[in-house]
C-alpha cells in the first residue's frame, strides 16, 4: 500500500515537471515567433480612446503615392531582374517628405491629398524643413527663418484640413543635436523648440484628423535627455513620437526603448504616449558598415528593408510600424562616389531588396505585365 501511494507521488512529480517544460518551451518559442515575425499582433495592445476621431487614419490601407525616385526609376529599368527588385520599393507605400522651400511643394501635397482621399487611403507625410534642420550633417537645407517656416506649417496645415492624415515631424531636430551637444539654452535650442510646438499647435487646433508623431532619433540617446527634448519641442500638442527614421535598429530594440520612453514621459505628466518606428530598412539590426561613412545608417551595403508598413504591431504602445525613409535613396556624400542626398543610388537599393528576400523579411511581390 505504502509503495504505492509512493509510486504515485512520483508520477505525479514527473507530470507536473513535464508541464513547467513544456510551458517555458512555449513561451519561449512565441518570444521567438514575435521577434522574427512582429506581423503578429500583440493581444495586449492598448485600445485606442473612443472620440479620438484624429484615428480614422488607421482605420484605412496606406497610400501609395507615385510620384517617387523609386517608381519613375523602376518603371524605367529595362532589366527584368533589377525592375523586379526596385518595384518591391517602388509599390510599397512609403511617407513622402516635404520641405516648404521648393516651389512645387504646396502643389505636390495637394495632389498627394486628392489622390488619397480618392482611393480612401491614408497618406503619410514627413515635415523636414525646420531651420538648421539636421544640425550640420549630410542633409543640409531647410527654411532660413522662423517667419519662413511658420508660414510654410501654416499653408501645410489648410492643404491637409480635414484628412485623416499621419505626419513626421521632423526627423533630425534631436538626435544629431543633442549628440554635438546642444544646450537647452542655446539660442538655436530655443527656436528649435519654439518651431516644433507651433508645429503641433496648428494641428491641433485645425487638423483633427492628423496623428503627429515628433522625431526623437532612437537608442542611442539618454532617455532623460531625450524626454526633456520632446517636452520642450512640443510633444503634448501630438500623438506620439517616431524613432529610428533612416537608421538600422532592429525593431526589438526599438520598441524596447520606446516602451521605456513612454514611462519616462508619464513619470514627466505627459499622460500616455504612442510611437511609431521606422522599418524601412532595419531588417538586419545595427549591421556593419562597409564604406567609410562615420554613421552605420549611411549608404549601408550590409542593410536589408524591413517589414513593410502594417499596423499589426506587438508593443503595446505601438501604433504602426513605417516605412519612412525611402529605400534606394542615397542618405548623401558618406563615402566617395556616394551620389548626394535624396538622389537614387541603385546600387544601395538593389542591396537592400536582395537581403530582405534572402533572409525572408519581405514577401516577394509580382510585377505587374504593364509596369
Amino acid at each position: 500500500m505504502k509503495k504505492n501511494i509512493i509510486l504515485t507521488y512520483v508520477y505525479l512529480i514527473i507530470a507536473i515537471s513535464f508541464a513547467i517544460i513544456s510551458c517555458n518551451k512555449n513561451s519561449n518559442t512565441e518570444e521567438i515567433l514575435q521577434k522574427e515575425n512582429p506581423k503578429k499582433e500583440n493581444p495586449k495592445k492598448e485600445e485606442p480612446k473612443k472620440g479620438d476621431t484624429s484615428l480614422l487614419a488607421y482605420s484605412k490601407p496606406f497610400y501609395l503615392f507615385t510620384e517617387t525616385k523609386a517608381y519613375e526609376m523602376t518603371k524605367q529599368e529595362k532589366d527584368p531582374y533589377l525592375k523586379k527588385l526596385y518595384y518591391q520599393i517602388a509599390a510599397t507605400p512609403t511617407a513622402e517628405w516635404f520641405e516648404g522651400v521648393k516651389a512645387f511643394d504646396d502643389s505636390t501635397l495637394k495632389r498627394l491629398i486628392e489622390g488619397a482621399k480618392a482611393q480612401q487611403k491614408t497618406p503619410i507625410i514627413t515635415l523636414y524643413g525646420i531651420p538648421y534642420r539636421d544640425c550640420g550633417s549630410y542633409s543640409t537645407g531647410g527654411h532660413k527663418t522662423a517667419a519662413s517656416y511658420k508660414a510654410w506649417i501654416d499653408r501645410t496645415s489648410a492643404i491637409i484640413g480635414k484628412t485623416p492624415i499621419i505626419v513626421i515631424v521632423e526627423p533630425d531636430a534631436h538626435n544629431f543635436c543633442l549628440k554635438k551637444g546642444w544646450k537647452y539654452n542655446d539660442a538655436k535650442y530655443k527656436e528649435r523648440a519654439e518651431l516644433l510646438s507651433y508645429v503641433g499647435k496648428t494641428f491641433t487646433d485645425n487638423n483633427p484628423n492628423a496623428l503627429l508623431y515628433l522625431h526623437i532619433g532612437g537608442t542611442e540617446l539618454k532617455q532623460e535627455e531625450a524626454a526633456q527634448a520632446v517636452i520642450n519641442g512640443g510633444i503634448r500638442y501630438m500623438r506620439g513620437f517616431v524613432t529610428n527614421v533612416a537608421d538600422h535598429r532592429g525593431t526589438p530594440r526599438a520598441e524596447k526603448w520606446s516602451e521605456e520612453f513612454v514611462q519616462t514621459l508619464q513619470k514627466k505628466g505627459l499622460g500616455t504616449k504612442y510611437y511609431v518606428i521606422d522599418t524601412s530598412r532595419n531588417g538586419i539590426d545595427s549591421p556593419k558598415q562597409t564604406n567609410k561613412a562615420y554613421y552605420y545608417s549611411c549608404n549601408n551595403f550590409n542593410a536589408a528593408l524591413g517589414v513593410r508598413p502594417t499596423t499589426k504591431t506587438f508593443a503595446p504602445h505601438a501604433d504602426a510600424y513605417l516605412w519612412i525613409k525611402h529605400p534606394g535613396l542615397s542618405d548623401g556624400t558618406c563615402a566617395n562616389g556616394d551620389p548626394k542626398a535624396g538622389s537614387w543610388y541603385p546600387a544601395v537599393a538593389k542591396s537592400l531588396v536582395q537581403k530582405a528576400i534572402e533572409k525572408g523579411i519581405i514577401e516577394e511581390w509580382k510585377v505587374p505585365n504593364n509596369f
